[in-house]
C-alpha cells in the first residue's frame, strides 16, 4: 500500500497527452504517428499470432510424444502389475487370468464365477462365429462389390445376389473392435478380483511376512540415505545388501515338508527389492525438484545482480534527481521572479517550472516503472519456487519406507474387507467395555449427583460465549467501519481538492489586474497541480478495497463467527436431566479415556448404565462370556477369514447405494458410445472410401482407396475447373465470412448496447424488449423472408432497381460484381438478425463494470474513447473471450444463414461440382449437398471435408483460447 500512495501515477502516455494541453502538436504530426501505432499493432499481432501457430504445433508435437511415452510406460506397469498378481496367487486366482471368475467358485460365490464365466465363453463363440468374420471383412469391405444374377440349373430359376451393405460391415467391424476392449475390461475385472480374494483371505500371511521384512527392509532404507547410494545400479545394490535378503529369508515360515515357504521368501525379496526401486525413484523426483528450486533461485538472483539493469536503475535514479533538483531550482526562480516586477522573467519562470514538473513526473515514473517491472518478474519466479517448495515438503512428510507403504496398502485395501477382523475387533471393544465396567457407572453416578451444576455452569458459559460474541462482533465492525471511513475521508479529499480547484479558477477569472493570457496561464497551472494530486489522492484509493469489498468481507466474518458462536452455544446445554448428564459424563469417559466411537459409547451408556446398572458379578459374567466367545472364534478361523466377496444380491444392491455414481453413468457412457464415438469412426473412415450414391447396396458397394479424397480434395487437377480450385475459392469464402459475421456482430452489439445503457438514454427497457422481441422470432423464419424480399421479383430487389436502373442478381449469377454484391447483404443480414444478441449479452456485462475505473480515468483526463479503449472492451474482451471464440467457431459452420437466404448461390458448371457447390457456399453447406443430392451422392468426399473442417476449428480454438485475455490477462482482473 506504501508504495501505491508515494509512487509516481503518471505513466508515459498520460504526460504526453499533458503536454498536447500545455504545447498542442499538429496534425501533421500527431497524425501520422497515431497511424504508425495503429499499423505497428497490427503487424505485432499478425507476427504473434503466426509464432503462436508454431508453438502450438510445437506443443501438439510435445503432447503426441508424450502421449507415446507415458503410454509405453502405463503399458509396462500395467504388465509388470500383471505379473505382480499372478506371481502372490493362489491356484483360483491364476486360474482367473484364463478362465474368468474362478476365484468367485474358489471362495464359494458361484453365481459370480458363472456370470463372468458364461460371459467368457459366450463372447469367444460369438466373436469365432461372427467378430472375425466382421472384422475381416474391413479390409475389403465385403466380398461382393456388384449385384450378380445365379440361376439354378435344376429349376431354372434365376436369382439376384446383392453387393454387400458396406456400412453394416463398417459399423459392425467397429462394433467388434470396441467389444475387444470390453472384453480386455473383463478379463482384468477377473484377475483383479482372483488377486483382491485372495489377499483378502490371506491377509494375516501377508501382515505376517510385512513384519518379517520390516527391519530389513528399514535398514537397507537407512543405509541407501546415510550413504547416497541412490545413483548406484540396483543389481549393485542387491549384491550390497545379498546377506541382509539372506537373514529376512531364514525368517520364513515352513512348509509342510519342513522347507521355507516359497511364497514367504518370494513376497520378503519383493518387499527388500522394492525398497530400493522406491527409495531411488523418491530421491531422483525430490532431486528433480530440488534441481528446478535452484535454477529458479538462480533466475531470481540473476535478476537482482543483473549488472546491466542495476546500471540502468542508477541512471534512471540520477535522471530523476537531475529533473527533481532541477524542479527544485525552477520553483526557486519562480519564487525569486513572482518577488520583482519583471512580468516576462515571471512568465518564464512559469513555464520552466511547468516543463521541469513534467520531466520530473516522467523520470520518476520511468524509474518506478522498470523497477517494478523487474520485481514483478522476480515475484513470479518466487511463486513458482514457492510451489515447488511445497511439492518437496509434502514428500519430506509423506517419505516412508516402502515396508510401512504395503502394511498401511495391505490394510486399507484388503484388511477391512476381511469379517475375521472386524469381528474380533468388536469383540475386543465389547470386553473393554466389560472390563472397564465400574469406571463407567461412576462416570455416570457422577454426572447424576452434578447435573445441577454442571446446567449453572453451562448457563454461565453461554454469558460468557455471548459477551465473547458481541465483543467479536463489535471489533469486526470496528475494523470494517475504520476502513470504510478512511476510504471516505480521502473521497472527501478528493472533493475538497475539486472544490479548491474550482475556487481558484474563481479567484483566478476575478482577478481583474490578470491578462487574458495571465488568467490562462494560471489555470492551467491551477489545474495541473491538482491533476497531480488528484491522482495521488487516486492513487491512496486504490489501495483500499473497494466499498463492495469491504461490505462482503464484513458479511463474511460476521457470518462465521456467528455460524460458531451458535454451534458452541448449542453444545452449552442448560437443561440436563441426572439421567441425561449421566449418559454423558459415561460416554465422554468411553469417548476420552479409551476411545470408542461416539455410536457405540452413547448406546451403551443409554442401554448398559441407564436402563439397568449392572451389580459386578453380572458385569464380570458378560466379560467371561465375551472372552470365550472369542476365544472359540479364534480357534474355529485357522485360516483368519471369514469374509467373502460380495454376492451377486449384494453387488446389485450396492449400485443403488455407495455405487450408485457408477450406475447413473452407465447409460450416459452407452449412449456416448453409440450416437457419439460410432459416428465419429463412421465419418472418418468413410472419408478413406469411395462411398457414393452410385456404390451402396443393393447394385454394388464400395471399397477403401486411402488418400484419394484428401488428395482429389487439396491437389485437384491444376486446372480452373478442377475441385481443389473450386474448394480454395469456398474456404477464402468461409473465412471472410466468419470474421465478418463475428466481429461486426460484436463491436456493432458492444456499440449498441453501450447507447442503450448510457446515462440519458430514455425508455431503456422498451429498447431492450425491441431486441428481444427480434430474438423471439424464429432466425429462420426472417432470413427467408429475406431472401423473398431479395429475389428478382422481392419488393427490395425492384426497389434497387428502380433507383440504380440495374438488377440486383441477388444470389443469381457468376459475375463478380453481383457476386460480392451478395455477399455484402449476406453480412448485412446477418448484422441484423445476429446483433441483437450480442446486445443482450454486454448489456449486463457493462452494468457489472466497476464505476470507479471510469470515474478515476476522468480524473486522469481520460475522454470517452480512451475509456472504451481501456476499459470497456478489455473487460468485455475478458468475460466473452471464449465465447466470441466459439461464435467465430459457429460461423463456420453457420449453415442457417447462407442456406435459407441463398441456398449457397449460383452454382458452378463444371462437371467435378455436379452443379453442387455455390458462389456463397461455405464448407458446411457444400458438405450438406453433397451427402443430399438427388444424384451424386459423394459420401466419402464429404466426410474428407468434415475432417478439414474439424481440424481448422480445433486449431483455431487453442490458438486463439490461448491468445485471449482470459487467460493471459486472468490475474489482472481478479
Amino acid at each position: 500500500m506504501e508504495e501505491k500512495d508515494s509512487a509516481p501515477l503518471l505513466n508515459e502516455q498520460e504526460v504526453s497527452q499533458m503536454k498536447r494541453d500545455d504545447d498542442f502538436l499538429p496534425a501533421s504530426i500527431w497524425v501520422p504517428a497515431s497511424i504508425w501505432r495503429v499499423i505497428k499493432s497490427a503487424v505485432l499481432w499478425i507476427v504473434g499470432f503466426i509464432i503462436d501457430i508454431f508453438i502450438s504445433l510445437g506443443k501438439a508435437g510435445i503432447a503426441l510424444y508424450n502421449l507415446v511415452v507415458k503410454g509405453s510406460v502405463a503399458f509396462w506397469k500395467g504388465c509388470k502389475s500383471l505379473a505382480h498378481k499372478f506371481r502372490y496367487n493362489d491356484i483360483w486366482g491364476r486360474l482367473s487370468f484364463i478362465l474368468f471368475g474362478m476365484s468367485n467358485f474358489g471362495h464359494r460365490r458361484y453365481v459370480n464365477g458363472a456370470i463372468m464365466l458364461g460371459f467368457e465363453i459366450a463372447y469367444i463363440l460369438l466373436f469365432a462365429l461372427y467378430g472375425i468374420p466382421s472384422i475381416g471383412q474391413l479390409s475389403n469391405l465385403g466380398d461382393i462389390k456388384h449385384s450378380t444374377s445365379i440361376t439354378d440349373p435344376e429349376t431354372g430359376i434365376g436369382q439376384i445376389m446383392p453387393a454387400d451393405n458396406s456400412v453394416l460391415i463398417i459399423v459392425y467391424g467397429i462394433l467388434w473392435i470396441i467389444s475387444i476392449f470390453f472384453f480386455l475390461y473383463v478379463w482384468k475385472r477377473s484377475i483383479d478380483t482372483g488377486y483382491k480374494n485372495y489377499r483378502i483371505s490371506h491377509y494375516d500371511d501377508f501382515t505376517r511376512r510385512a513384519v518379517i521384512a520390516k527391519p530389513y527392509s528399514d535398514l537397507i532404507d537407512a543405509d541407501i540415505v546415510d550413504n547416497a547410494l541412490y545413483e548406484h545400479p540396483f543389481k549393485e545394490l542387491k549384491d550390497r545388501y545379498s546377506e541382509v535378503y539372506a537373514a529376512a529369508s531364514g525368517k520364513a515360515g515352513i512348509d509342510g515338508q519342513g522347507n521355507p515357504d516359497k511364497m514367504d521368501v518370494a513376497y520378503i525379496s519383493y518387499i527388500l527389492d522394492s525398497t530400493i526401486v522406491y527409495r531411488r525413484d523418491y530421491h531422483k523426483r525430490l532431486s528433480l525438484l530440488n534441481e528446478k528450486i535452484e535454477n529458479l533461485k538462480a533466475k531470481v538472483e540473476s535478476i537482482v545482480q543483473d549488472a546491466a539493469a542495476n546500471e540502468k536503475i542508477a541512471v534512471l535514479t540520477a535522471k530523476a534527481e537531475e529533473a527533481k533538483k532541477a524542479y527544485s531550482e525552477a520553483a526557486s526562480a519562480l519564487e525569486s521572479a513572482s518577488e520583482t516586477e519583471d512580468q516576462a522573467s515571471y512568465s518564464q519562470a512559469k513555464k520552466a517550472l511547468r516543463s521541469t514538473r513534467l520531466k520530473k513526473i516522467l523520470a520518476e515514473n520511468q524509474l518506478v516503472s522498470y523497477k517494478q517491472s523487474r520485481t514483478d518478474k522476480a515475484d513470479k519466479i518466487r511463486a513458482k519456487i514457492r510451489l515447488l517448495e511445497s511439492k518437496v515438503e509434502d514428500m519430506h512428510k509423506n517419505d516412508l519406507s516402502f515396508s510401512t507403504i504395503d502394511s498401511v496398502e495391505n490394510q486399507s485395501k484388503y484388511g477391512k474387507f476381511n469379517v475375521y477382523y472386524r469381528r474380533l475387533a468388536d469383540m475386543d471393544r465389547s470386553i473393554l467395555f466389560y472390563a472397564n465396567y465400574d469406571k463407567f457407572v461412576n462416570a455416570y453416578n457422577e454426572g447424576v449427583a452434578t447435573y445441577a451444576q454442571a446446567n449453572e455452569q453451562n448457563a454461565a458459559s453461554r454469558e460468557a460465549l455471548t459477551e465473547e460474541n458481541a465483543k467479536k462482533l463489535d471489533a469486526i465492525t470496528e475494523q470494517y467501519d475504520s476502513i470504510e471511513a478512511r476510504r471516505q475521508s480521502i473521497v472527501d479529499e478528493r472533493t475538497a481538492e475539486k472544490s479548491r480547484l474550482a475556487e481558484a479558477i474563481a479567484a483566478i477569472k476575478a482577478d481583474s489586474s490578470l491578462s487574458m493570457e495571465e488568467a490562462k496561464e494560471k489555470i492551467a497551472e491551477a489545474k495541473a497541480l491538482c491533476a497531480y494530486n488528484l491522482k495521488t489522492i487516486k492513487g491512496k484509493i486504490l489501495a483500499l478495497p473497494s466499498v463492495k469489498e469491504v461490505r462482503a468481507a464484513k458479511k463474511e466474518e460476521i457470518l462465521n463467527v456467528n455460524r460458531a458462536y451458535k454451534r458452541d452455544y448449542r453444545g452449552l446445554k442448560v437443561d440436563y436431566t441426572p439421567e441425561e448428564y449421566g449418559v454423558y459424563m459415561a460416554a465422554n469417559a468411553m469417548i476420552l479415556q479409551y476411545g470408542f466411537d461416539f455410536a457405540f459409547a452413547y448406546e451403551k451408556a443409554k442401554k448398559e448404565i441407564k436402563e439397568k446398572i449392572l451389580t459386578a458379578e453380572e458385569s464380570q459374567a458378560k466379560l467371561e462370556k465375551l472372552q470365550a466367545e472369542r476365544a472359540d472364534y479364534v480357534s474355529v478361523t485357522p485360516t483368519k477369514f471369514d469374509g467373502k466377496p460380495k454376492t451377486l444380491a449384494e453387488q446389485a444392491k450396492a449400485l443403488f447405494n455407495e455405487n450408485f455414481h457408477i450406475f447413473l453413468l452407465t447409460l450416459p457412457i452407452i449412449g456416448v458410445i453409440f450416437f457419439t464415438i460410432m459416428p465419429l469412426i463412421l465419418s472418418i473412415l468413410v472419408a478413406f472410401t469411395d462411398f457414393t450414391d452410385q456404390k451402396q447396396p443393393p447394385t454394388d458397394g464400395f471399397s477403401w482407396i486411402l488418400f484419394d479424397n484428401f488428395i482429389r480434395l487439396f491437389a485437384g487437377s491444376g486446372s480452373t475447373g478442377s475441385l481443389a480450385v473450386g474448394m480454395g475459392r469456398t474456404i477464402l469464402w468461409t473465412f471472410i465470412w466468419a470474421i465478418f459475421a463475428t466481429f461486426t456482430n460484436y463491436f456493432l452489439g458492444i456499440i449498441m448496447a453501450l447507447l442503450i445503457n448510457k446515462e440519458g438514454i430514455k425508455f431503456k427497457g422498451f429498447w431492450r424488449f425491441m431486441f428481444m422481441l427480434s430474438i423471439a422470432v424464429p432466425q429462420f423464419i426472417s432470413l427467408i423472408s429475406m431472401s423473398l424480399l431479395l429475389s428478382n421479383t422481392g419488393a427490395l430487389s425492384s426497389l434497387y432497381q428502380s433507383i440504380t436502373g440495374s438488377p440486383l442478381n441477388f444470389a443469381v449469377g457468376h459475375d463478380s460484381a453481383d457476386v460480392t454484391r451478395t455477399k455484402v447483404i449476406i453480412i448485412l443480414v446477418n448484422i441484423w438478425v445476429g446483433v441483437p444478441y450480442t446486445i443482450l449479452q454486454t448489456s449486463g456485462i457493462l452494468m457489472n463494470i466497476p464505476k470507479d475505473l471510469y470515474e478515476s480515468s476522468k480524473i486522469d483526463g481520460a475522454n470517452a474513447f480512451v475509456q472504451f479503449t481501456k476499459i470497456t472492451l478489455p473487460y468485455i474482451f475478458f468475460v466473452t473471450g471464449p465465447s466470441l471464440i466459439q461464435t467465430f467457431i459457429g460461423n463456420i459452420n453457420n449453415f442457417g444463414v447462407i442456406y435459407f437466404l441463398t441456398g449457397g448461390g449460383a452454382t458452378y458448371d463444371e462437371p467435378v461440382f455436379n452443379r453442387q457447390l455455390g458462389e456463397t457456399d461455405l464448407l458446411v453447406t457444400y458438405i450438406y449437398k453433397v451427402v443430399t443430392a438427388v444424384q451424386h451422392k459423394d459420401f466419402g468426399l464429404a466426410s474428407t471435408i468434415g475432417i478439414f473442417v474439424f481440424i481448422i476449428c480445433a486449431f483455431i480454438s487453442i490458438v486463439m483460447y490461448n491468445r485471449s485475455s482470459a487467460v493471459s490477462g486472468e490475474d489482472t482482473f481478479q
